[in-house]
């Protein structure tokens, strides 16, 4: 068997479970994925703690034909298959499950926008004040 943990990240409440595997060995990645988090579930409960199965999801990387051919991939844990998705958010990056920037630069379009029109409405309401009070409104902490 070639799957091991690489990592597991920790960060406030979150924790993600990083495997590698080859290709073909999408089954012994599922199987070990599962096991672990059994095992993880077991923990939470022996510490009177609770694994919320809705926010807890799945991921596969890889390239598209290989992503195709892996459709079944599925983690059951206590009876309920986990959502798998295709973007995930960690810790301000967005990730796809084909490691391209696109859904990364979407996501940093949408937040770009907002600012601009922001800004846009700030300068019409704001039209005769001096540049360097506008400027500290928009440094502003609450912002």
């Amino acid at each position: 068997m070639f799957v091991s943990i690489h990592q597991i990240l920790m960060y406030a409440d979150d924790t993600v479970m990083y495997f590698s595997a080859a290709d073909s060995q999408v089954i012994i990645i599922a199987d070990t994925l599962t096991n672990e988090l059994v095992l993880v579930n077991k923990g939470l409960i022996d510490n009177n703690l609770l694994m919320h199965e809705g926010k807890t999801e799945c991921m596969l990387f890889g390239t598209g034909p290989n992503l195709a051919l892996s459709a079944s991939f599925s983690i059951v844990i206590d009876g309920e298959a986990l959502n798998r998705v295709s973007e995930y958010k960690c810790l301000g990056i967005v990730l796809d499950a084909s490691l391209t920037w696109n859904a990364h630069v979407y996501y940093l379009i949408g937040k770009v926008r907002k600012r601009l029109a922001m800004l846009n409405r700030i300068r019409k309401k704001y039209k005769y004040v001096h540049v360097r009070y506008r400027l500290y409104v928009l440094r502003s902490p609450y912002s």
